[in-house]
Protein backbone atom coordinates (compact mmCIF):
# COMPACT_ATOMS: atom_id res chain seq x y z
CA UNK A 1 0.00 0.00 0.00
CA UNK A 2 1.63 2.67 -1.50
CA UNK A 3 0.89 6.14 0.65
CA UNK A 4 2.37 9.69 1.20
CA UNK A 5 2.00 12.03 3.54
CA UNK A 6 1.12 15.59 3.81
CA UNK A 7 1.78 17.88 6.83
CA UNK A 8 -1.26 19.79 8.23
CA UNK A 9 -1.17 22.36 11.16
CA UNK A 10 -1.54 20.78 14.83
CA UNK A 11 -5.36 21.44 14.66
CA UNK A 12 -8.38 18.56 14.75
CA UNK A 13 -11.74 19.85 13.42
CA UNK A 14 -14.78 19.58 15.28
CA UNK A 15 -17.80 17.67 14.06
CA UNK A 16 -20.41 19.98 12.87
CA UNK A 17 -24.08 18.74 13.34
CA UNK A 18 -26.42 19.06 10.43
CA UNK A 19 -29.22 17.89 8.77
CA UNK A 20 -27.21 15.51 6.64
CA UNK A 21 -25.86 11.76 7.93
CA UNK A 22 -22.92 12.55 10.29
CA UNK A 23 -19.90 10.96 9.55
CA UNK A 24 -18.53 8.05 11.85
CA UNK A 25 -15.42 9.27 13.14
CA UNK A 26 -12.96 6.78 14.58
CA UNK A 27 -9.86 7.10 16.84
CA UNK A 28 -7.64 4.13 16.47
CA UNK A 29 -5.25 4.48 19.87
CA UNK A 30 -2.11 1.83 18.82
CA UNK A 31 1.39 1.39 19.88
CA UNK A 32 2.59 1.11 16.57
CA UNK A 33 1.42 1.58 12.65
CA UNK A 34 3.23 2.05 9.59
CA UNK A 35 2.91 5.21 7.86
CA UNK A 36 5.38 5.76 4.62
CA UNK A 37 8.04 8.33 4.81
CA UNK A 38 7.94 8.09 8.54
CA UNK A 39 11.57 6.81 9.31
CA UNK A 40 11.43 3.33 11.53
CA UNK A 41 13.67 0.15 11.29
CA UNK A 42 11.48 -2.06 10.01
CA UNK A 43 8.16 -2.93 10.15
CA UNK A 44 6.22 -5.51 11.76
CA UNK A 45 3.11 -7.76 11.01
CA UNK A 46 1.05 -5.49 13.64
CA UNK A 47 2.12 -1.98 12.50
CA UNK A 48 1.06 -3.00 8.68
CA UNK A 49 -2.17 -4.46 10.02
CA UNK A 50 -3.26 -1.53 11.87
CA UNK A 51 -2.65 0.91 8.81
CA UNK A 52 -4.51 -1.49 6.73
CA UNK A 53 -7.69 -1.74 9.09
CA UNK A 54 -7.37 1.74 9.42
CA UNK A 55 -7.39 2.50 5.63
CA UNK A 56 -10.26 0.13 5.05
CA UNK A 57 -12.52 1.65 7.83
CA UNK A 58 -11.69 4.82 5.61
CA UNK A 59 -12.65 3.30 2.65
CA UNK A 60 -16.25 2.32 4.28
CA UNK A 61 -16.56 6.30 4.71
CA UNK A 62 -15.81 6.52 8.15
CA UNK A 63 -13.54 9.64 9.42
CA UNK A 64 -9.98 8.13 10.89
CA UNK A 65 -7.66 9.48 13.02
CA UNK A 66 -4.12 7.67 14.41
CA UNK A 67 -2.34 8.11 17.91
CA UNK A 68 0.92 5.60 17.93
CA UNK A 69 2.92 5.55 21.20
CA UNK A 70 5.35 4.31 19.25
CA UNK A 71 5.86 7.62 16.76
CA UNK A 72 7.09 11.27 17.65
CA UNK A 73 5.30 13.48 14.69
CA UNK A 74 3.22 16.29 13.68
CA UNK A 75 -0.17 16.17 12.67
CA UNK A 76 -0.11 14.55 9.07
CA UNK A 77 -2.39 13.64 6.69
CA UNK A 78 -2.13 10.61 5.10
CA UNK A 79 -3.02 9.90 1.48
CA UNK A 80 -2.84 7.24 -0.84
CA UNK A 81 -0.67 7.68 -4.44
CA UNK A 82 -4.43 8.43 -6.17
CA UNK A 83 -4.88 11.41 -3.73
CA UNK A 84 -7.50 9.89 -1.48
CA UNK A 85 -7.34 10.57 1.89
CA UNK A 86 -6.72 7.97 4.11
CA UNK A 87 -6.68 8.48 7.92
CA UNK A 88 -5.02 11.23 9.98
CA UNK A 89 -1.98 10.69 12.08
CA UNK A 90 -2.22 12.37 15.43
CA UNK A 91 0.85 14.92 16.22
CA UNK A 92 2.63 13.42 19.29
CA UNK A 93 5.62 15.06 20.54
CA UNK A 94 7.29 15.05 24.17
CA UNK A 95 6.43 18.95 24.73
CA UNK A 96 2.84 17.64 24.23
CA UNK A 97 2.50 14.96 26.55
CA UNK A 98 4.02 17.13 29.48
CA UNK A 99 1.80 20.18 28.45
CA UNK A 100 -1.35 18.05 29.36
CA UNK A 101 0.69 16.30 32.14
CA UNK A 102 -1.84 15.51 35.08
CA UNK A 103 0.08 15.90 38.44
CA UNK A 104 -1.78 13.25 39.94
CA UNK A 105 -0.45 10.91 37.11
CA UNK A 106 3.33 11.69 38.69
CA UNK A 107 3.07 9.51 41.50
CA UNK A 108 1.67 6.16 40.05
CA UNK A 109 4.52 6.54 36.68
CA UNK A 110 7.60 6.60 39.34
CA UNK A 111 5.98 3.53 41.15
CA UNK A 112 5.17 1.84 37.54
CA UNK A 113 9.03 2.69 36.89
CA UNK A 114 10.13 1.03 40.14
CA UNK A 115 7.76 -2.61 39.19
CA UNK A 116 9.34 -5.57 40.95
CA UNK A 117 8.68 -7.04 37.42
CA UNK A 118 11.86 -7.91 36.05
CA UNK A 119 12.96 -5.29 33.28
CA UNK A 120 15.41 -3.01 31.30
CA UNK A 121 16.03 -0.27 32.19
CA UNK A 122 14.71 1.03 29.11
CA UNK A 123 11.61 -0.52 29.69
CA UNK A 124 11.52 1.08 33.15
CA UNK A 125 11.50 4.53 31.14
CA UNK A 126 8.60 3.30 28.77
CA UNK A 127 6.58 2.69 31.81
CA UNK A 128 6.93 6.01 33.36
CA UNK A 129 6.75 7.74 30.23
CA UNK A 130 3.44 5.67 29.06
CA UNK A 131 1.76 6.78 32.75
CA UNK A 132 2.34 10.19 32.12
CA UNK A 133 0.79 10.57 28.74
CA UNK A 134 -2.66 9.25 30.22
CA UNK A 135 -3.37 13.78 30.22
CA UNK A 136 -2.56 14.00 26.59
CA UNK A 137 -4.78 10.78 25.79
CA UNK A 138 -7.55 12.28 27.04
CA UNK A 139 -6.62 15.86 25.60
CA UNK A 140 -6.81 13.71 22.01
CA UNK A 141 -10.12 12.30 22.86
CA UNK A 142 -11.30 15.71 23.59
CA UNK A 143 -9.93 17.05 20.57
CA UNK A 144 -10.79 14.58 18.09
CA UNK A 145 -14.64 13.80 19.88
CA UNK A 146 -14.57 9.98 17.99
CA UNK A 147 -17.79 8.51 18.30
CA UNK A 148 -15.88 5.24 19.16
CA UNK A 149 -12.48 4.62 20.36
CA UNK A 150 -10.61 1.65 18.61
CA UNK A 151 -7.48 0.64 20.89
CA UNK A 152 -4.95 -2.12 19.27
CA UNK A 153 -3.26 -4.68 21.54
CA UNK A 154 -3.00 -4.32 25.84
CA UNK A 155 0.68 -4.17 26.47
CA UNK A 156 1.42 -1.73 29.25
CA UNK A 157 1.94 0.86 25.78
CA UNK A 158 -1.96 0.79 26.12
CA UNK A 159 -2.91 1.01 29.74
CA UNK A 160 -3.16 5.28 29.22
CA UNK A 161 -4.85 4.56 26.26
CA UNK A 162 -7.86 2.69 28.13
CA UNK A 163 -7.94 4.88 31.41
CA UNK A 164 -7.86 8.16 29.33
CA UNK A 165 -11.22 6.57 27.58
CA UNK A 166 -12.78 5.35 30.82
CA UNK A 167 -11.86 8.71 31.72
CA UNK A 168 -13.59 10.55 28.77
CA UNK A 169 -16.57 8.17 29.10
CA UNK A 170 -16.03 7.34 25.46
CA UNK A 171 -17.05 3.66 24.35
CA UNK A 172 -14.19 1.84 23.22
CA UNK A 173 -13.20 -1.55 21.64
CA UNK A 174 -10.31 -3.52 22.29
CA UNK A 175 -8.80 -5.68 19.25
CA UNK A 176 -6.12 -8.39 19.70
CA UNK A 177 -3.85 -9.39 17.26
CA UNK A 178 -2.41 -12.47 19.12
CA UNK A 179 -2.12 -14.01 22.56
CA UNK A 180 1.05 -14.24 24.03
CA UNK A 181 0.59 -14.52 28.24
CA UNK A 182 1.19 -18.62 27.89
CA UNK A 183 4.00 -18.78 25.82
CA UNK A 184 5.75 -16.30 27.46
CA UNK A 185 4.69 -16.09 30.96
CA UNK A 186 7.90 -14.90 32.68
CA UNK A 187 7.33 -11.94 29.92
CA UNK A 188 5.53 -9.19 32.23
CA UNK A 189 4.30 -7.53 28.98
CA UNK A 190 1.90 -9.97 28.01
CA UNK A 191 0.21 -10.68 31.43
CA UNK A 192 -2.28 -8.02 30.94
CA UNK A 193 -4.12 -10.66 28.92
CA UNK A 194 -4.54 -12.59 32.18
CA UNK A 195 -4.58 -9.58 34.82
CA UNK A 196 -6.61 -6.83 33.11
CA UNK A 197 -8.56 -8.59 30.20
CA UNK A 198 -11.20 -10.58 32.10
CA UNK A 199 -12.44 -7.72 34.00
CA UNK A 200 -12.49 -5.44 31.11
CA UNK A 201 -14.78 -8.62 29.44
CA UNK A 202 -16.77 -8.20 32.27
CA UNK A 203 -17.70 -4.80 32.15
CA UNK A 204 -19.28 -5.17 28.74
CA UNK A 205 -16.15 -4.14 26.66
CA UNK A 206 -16.23 -5.43 23.23
CA UNK A 207 -12.82 -7.59 22.61
CA UNK A 208 -11.89 -8.41 18.57
CA UNK A 209 -9.98 -11.56 17.86
CA UNK A 210 -8.55 -12.08 14.40
CA UNK A 211 -9.36 -16.19 14.42
CA UNK A 212 -11.45 -19.00 16.20
CA UNK A 213 -8.54 -20.33 17.69
CA UNK A 214 -7.78 -17.34 19.59
CA UNK A 215 -11.20 -16.91 20.50
CA UNK A 216 -11.28 -20.60 22.09
CA UNK A 217 -8.16 -19.51 24.01
CA UNK A 218 -8.89 -16.76 25.21
CA UNK A 219 -12.53 -18.60 26.45
CA UNK A 220 -9.90 -21.35 27.97
CA UNK A 221 -7.69 -19.08 29.50
CA UNK A 222 -10.43 -17.20 31.47
CA UNK A 223 -12.10 -20.29 32.21
CA UNK A 224 -15.99 -19.28 30.76
CA UNK A 225 -17.72 -21.11 28.39
CA UNK A 226 -18.49 -18.44 26.54
CA UNK A 227 -18.88 -14.83 26.04
CA UNK A 228 -21.09 -12.75 23.96
CA UNK A 229 -18.88 -9.89 23.32
CA UNK A 230 -15.68 -11.53 22.17
CA UNK A 231 -15.71 -11.41 18.08
CA UNK A 232 -13.84 -12.77 15.70
CA UNK A 233 -12.72 -10.77 12.63
CA UNK A 234 -10.34 -12.68 10.52
CA UNK A 235 -7.31 -10.06 9.08
CA UNK A 236 -7.83 -9.70 5.32
CA UNK A 237 -5.59 -9.08 2.11
CA UNK A 238 -4.37 -6.20 1.41
CA UNK A 239 -6.38 -6.24 -2.12
CA UNK A 240 -6.04 -2.41 -2.35
CA UNK A 241 -5.10 -2.48 -5.95
CA UNK A 242 -1.49 -0.24 -5.09
CA UNK A 243 -0.45 -3.40 -3.71
CA UNK A 244 -1.71 -6.16 -5.91
CA UNK A 245 -2.31 -5.62 -9.36
CA UNK A 246 0.67 -2.98 -9.95
CA UNK A 247 3.05 -5.89 -8.65
CA UNK A 248 6.06 -6.45 -11.09
CA UNK A 249 5.40 -9.28 -13.49
CA UNK A 250 8.58 -10.23 -14.21
CA UNK A 251 9.49 -13.66 -12.61
CA UNK A 252 12.48 -13.63 -9.60
CA UNK A 253 12.55 -17.65 -9.37
CA UNK A 254 15.02 -19.30 -11.87
CA UNK A 255 13.78 -23.23 -10.46
CA UNK A 256 10.73 -25.61 -11.35
CA UNK A 257 9.68 -26.10 -7.68
CA UNK A 258 9.14 -23.08 -6.27
CA UNK A 259 8.88 -22.98 -2.18
CA UNK A 260 8.40 -19.33 -0.23
CA UNK A 261 8.05 -18.24 3.55
CA UNK A 262 7.13 -14.63 4.43
CA UNK A 263 7.87 -13.59 8.28
CA UNK A 264 10.82 -11.93 10.10
CA UNK A 265 13.70 -14.36 10.75
CA UNK A 266 12.96 -15.63 14.43
CA UNK A 267 12.50 -18.45 16.71
CA UNK A 268 8.74 -18.05 16.65
CA UNK A 269 8.48 -17.89 13.03
CA UNK A 270 10.61 -21.07 12.55
CA UNK A 271 12.15 -21.01 9.23
CA UNK A 272 15.14 -23.36 11.00
CA UNK A 273 12.56 -26.12 10.63
CA UNK A 274 11.72 -25.31 7.54
CA UNK A 275 15.58 -25.38 6.15
CA UNK A 276 16.01 -28.95 7.72
CA UNK A 277 12.61 -29.88 5.81
CA UNK A 278 14.18 -28.89 2.48
CA UNK A 279 16.87 -30.69 2.73
CA UNK A 280 15.14 -33.44 3.36
CA UNK A 281 13.27 -33.38 0.16
CA UNK A 282 13.73 -36.06 -2.76
CA UNK A 283 17.11 -35.33 -4.50
CA UNK A 284 15.42 -35.11 -7.81
CA UNK A 285 13.19 -32.67 -6.28
CA UNK A 286 15.49 -30.42 -4.59
CA UNK A 287 17.61 -30.70 -6.77
CA UNK A 288 15.47 -28.48 -9.16
CA UNK A 289 13.80 -26.29 -6.40
CA UNK A 290 14.36 -23.27 -4.64
CA UNK A 291 13.56 -21.89 -1.25
CA UNK A 292 12.79 -17.94 -0.33
CA UNK A 293 12.83 -16.64 2.64
CA UNK A 294 11.40 -12.59 3.06
CA UNK A 295 11.86 -10.84 6.31
CA UNK A 296 14.41 -8.87 8.36
CA UNK A 297 16.85 -11.07 9.84
CA UNK A 298 16.27 -11.27 14.18
CA UNK A 299 18.63 -14.47 14.44
CA UNK A 300 22.14 -12.45 13.26
CA UNK A 301 22.97 -15.34 10.09
CA UNK A 302 21.97 -18.46 11.96
CA UNK A 303 20.03 -19.83 9.45
CA UNK A 304 22.66 -18.73 6.60
CA UNK A 305 25.09 -20.95 8.61
CA UNK A 306 22.41 -24.23 9.51
CA UNK A 307 21.61 -23.70 5.17
CA UNK A 308 25.72 -23.99 4.45
CA UNK A 309 25.57 -27.09 7.15
CA UNK A 310 22.47 -28.69 5.63
CA UNK A 311 24.43 -28.48 2.03
CA UNK A 312 21.44 -26.14 0.77
CA UNK A 313 22.54 -22.32 0.72
CA UNK A 314 22.58 -22.42 -3.39
CA UNK A 315 19.19 -23.08 -3.38
CA UNK A 316 18.21 -21.03 -0.40
CA UNK A 317 17.77 -16.91 -1.00
CA UNK A 318 17.10 -14.44 1.57
CA UNK A 319 15.86 -11.75 0.69
CA UNK A 320 16.14 -9.55 3.75
CA UNK A 321 12.77 -7.54 4.53
CA UNK A 322 10.53 -6.39 1.41
CA UNK A 323 8.38 -3.81 0.66
CA UNK A 324 4.84 -5.20 -0.18
CA UNK A 325 5.16 -5.07 -3.91
CA UNK A 326 8.31 -7.09 -3.87
CA UNK A 327 6.47 -9.70 -1.82
CA UNK A 328 3.91 -10.20 -3.91
CA UNK A 329 5.94 -10.72 -6.73
CA UNK A 330 7.39 -13.51 -5.26
CA UNK A 331 3.99 -14.86 -4.19
CA UNK A 332 2.86 -14.51 -7.68
CA UNK A 333 4.98 -17.45 -9.63
CA UNK A 334 5.43 -19.80 -6.09
CA UNK A 335 4.51 -23.10 -6.14
CA UNK A 336 3.82 -22.92 -2.41
CA UNK A 337 3.60 -20.90 0.95
CA UNK A 338 5.21 -22.74 4.11
CA UNK A 339 3.70 -21.57 7.93
CA UNK A 340 6.08 -23.41 10.17
CA UNK A 341 5.10 -21.02 12.91
CA UNK A 342 5.83 -22.43 16.87
CA UNK A 343 3.01 -19.83 17.76
CA UNK A 344 0.52 -17.78 15.17
CA UNK A 345 -2.07 -15.18 15.84
CA UNK A 346 -3.35 -15.38 11.90
CA UNK A 347 -1.07 -16.22 9.33
CA UNK A 348 -1.20 -13.50 6.47
CA UNK A 349 0.97 -15.21 4.15
CA UNK A 350 -1.50 -17.69 3.69
CA UNK A 351 -3.97 -15.22 2.38
CA UNK A 352 -1.64 -13.66 0.33
CA UNK A 353 -0.55 -16.68 -1.06
CA UNK A 354 -4.13 -17.75 -1.69
CA UNK A 355 -4.62 -14.61 -3.77
CA UNK A 356 -3.06 -15.69 -6.54
CA UNK A 357 -4.35 -19.11 -6.11
CA UNK A 358 -1.30 -20.38 -4.24
CA UNK A 359 -1.62 -23.27 -2.31
CA UNK A 360 -0.11 -23.43 1.38
CA UNK A 361 1.24 -25.84 3.93
CA UNK A 362 0.58 -25.29 6.99
CA UNK A 363 0.74 -26.64 10.84
CA UNK A 364 -2.66 -26.87 12.41
CA UNK A 365 -0.99 -25.16 15.71
CA UNK A 366 -1.79 -21.73 14.35
CA UNK A 367 -4.56 -20.17 15.86
CA UNK A 368 -6.30 -19.53 12.87
CA UNK A 369 -5.73 -23.03 11.20
CA UNK A 370 -9.88 -23.79 11.45
CA UNK A 371 -10.31 -20.27 9.78
CA UNK A 372 -7.86 -20.79 7.03
CA UNK A 373 -7.57 -24.51 6.75
CA UNK A 374 -9.81 -26.44 3.00
CA UNK A 375 -8.74 -29.28 1.45
CA UNK A 376 -8.75 -27.39 -1.63
CA UNK A 377 -6.23 -25.00 -0.30
CA UNK A 378 -3.99 -26.26 1.90
CA UNK A 379 -1.91 -29.12 2.57
CA UNK A 380 -2.45 -29.51 6.76
CA UNK A 381 0.58 -30.76 8.61
CA UNK A 382 -0.40 -32.69 11.95
CA UNK A 383 2.86 -33.85 13.49
CA UNK A 384 5.58 -31.48 14.10
CA UNK A 385 8.51 -33.10 12.91
CA UNK A 386 11.41 -32.16 9.71
CA UNK A 387 9.82 -35.48 8.00
CA UNK A 388 6.34 -34.64 8.54
CA UNK A 389 6.88 -30.75 7.11
CA UNK A 390 8.77 -32.32 4.37
CA UNK A 391 6.19 -34.88 3.46
CA UNK A 392 3.65 -32.18 3.16
CA UNK A 393 5.83 -29.80 0.93
CA UNK A 394 6.45 -32.99 -1.42
CA UNK A 395 2.79 -33.91 -1.62
CA UNK A 396 2.03 -30.11 -2.04
CA UNK A 397 4.56 -29.30 -5.12
CA UNK A 398 3.53 -32.84 -6.61
CA UNK A 399 -0.03 -32.31 -6.56
CA UNK A 400 -2.23 -30.60 -9.00
CA UNK A 401 -4.38 -27.46 -7.52
CA UNK A 402 -7.38 -25.56 -8.47
CA UNK A 403 -5.62 -22.03 -8.38
CA UNK A 404 -9.82 -20.42 -9.40
CA UNK A 405 -10.98 -22.30 -6.07
CA UNK A 406 -7.89 -21.27 -4.08
CA UNK A 407 -8.56 -17.65 -5.71
CA UNK A 408 -12.42 -17.75 -5.09
CA UNK A 409 -11.72 -18.92 -0.99
CA UNK A 410 -9.68 -16.05 -0.49
CA UNK A 411 -12.54 -13.39 -1.57
CA UNK A 412 -13.32 -14.53 1.99
CA UNK A 413 -10.35 -12.20 3.48
CA UNK A 414 -10.98 -9.14 1.77
CA UNK A 415 -10.62 -5.45 2.91
CA UNK A 416 -14.17 -4.79 2.61
CA UNK A 417 -14.92 -8.05 4.49
CA UNK A 418 -13.05 -7.03 7.80
CA UNK A 419 -13.70 -3.24 7.55
CA UNK A 420 -17.71 -4.15 7.27
CA UNK A 421 -17.19 -6.35 9.97
CA UNK A 422 -15.56 -4.17 12.26
CA UNK A 423 -17.75 -1.39 11.23
CA UNK A 424 -20.62 -3.11 12.55
CA UNK A 425 -18.88 -3.49 16.12
CA UNK A 426 -17.51 -0.18 16.47
CA UNK A 427 -21.02 0.33 15.80
CA UNK A 428 -22.65 -1.34 18.66
CA UNK A 429 -20.33 -0.25 21.42
CA UNK A 430 -21.29 1.03 24.52
CA UNK A 431 -19.77 2.43 27.50
CA UNK A 432 -19.06 -0.18 30.16
CA UNK A 433 -19.25 -0.68 33.56
CA UNK A 434 -15.63 -0.38 34.71
CA UNK A 435 -14.52 3.33 35.78
CA UNK A 436 -11.29 4.78 35.51
CA UNK A 437 -10.03 4.57 38.81
CA UNK A 438 -11.35 0.53 38.89
CA UNK A 439 -9.15 0.37 35.93
CA UNK A 440 -5.86 2.15 37.53
CA UNK A 441 -6.38 -0.30 40.67
CA UNK A 442 -6.32 -3.30 38.20
CA UNK A 443 -3.29 -1.67 36.02
CA UNK A 444 -1.16 -0.82 39.32
CA UNK A 445 -1.47 -4.23 40.73
CA UNK A 446 -0.24 -5.72 37.59
CA UNK A 447 2.42 -3.18 37.37
CA UNK A 448 3.56 -3.56 40.77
Amino acid sequence: MEIEIKNIRREYPIPVQTKQAVTMRILFLTQDITVKDIPRAYNTGFSLMVAQIATALAAEGTEVYVSSSSLTNGTTVVYSKTGEKQFTLLERKLKYLLTNLRWKDIPRAIRHALSSHKMSMAWRIKLFKYTLSIGFNIHLIRETNPDVIFIHSLGPEVLPFISAALHTGKPFVLALHGLFSQANKDDFTTQGEIQLLPNLLQSGMPLTVVSSGMHNKLLNLCGWKECKNIYVVPNALNDDDEETENTAIDDPWTETYRILSIGNLNENKNQLQILRAFSLLPTNIKEKSQLCLIGKDALNGQLHKEAEKLGISQACIFTGSLPHNEVFRWIRNTKVVVLASKLEGFGLSIIEGYHYGVPAVCFDRIDAFDDLYHEKCMTPVYEYSDKALANAIHKTLMQQWDKDFIRTFAQKFSNHAMASAYLNILRQAQVGKLTEKAFNRLADKYLS
